[in-house]
């Protein structure tokens, strides 16, 4: 098996190469992710919405509890 190996210290050559341009590095990634970033954001979505629902049948029966029991009772439900 053999490898290949890479000077420690660059040529003059190497030297002229110019960084990779991080807009291109950018639409790579996102097209390479954007499946699951989709999907990750109807996820959270789906969850925000369940939240919000539980949230509210919540503070509902809450506060017909709060109001329920402000209220004196007669004396004939004793």
């Amino acid at each position: 098996m053999t490898t290949m190996t890479t000077p420690a210290r660059p040529d003059k050559d190497d030297a002229a190469l110019r960084p990779v341009p991080w807009r291109r590095m950018a639409g790579v990634t996102w097209r390479q992710h954007r499946f699951a970033l989709a999907g990750v954001a109807v996820f959270l979505g789906a969850l925000t919405v369940c939240l919000w629902l539980a949230g509210l049948t919540t503070h509902h029966v809450y506060a017909a509890m709060i109001a329920a029991s402000q209220h004196p009772q007669s004396p004939a439900m004793r």
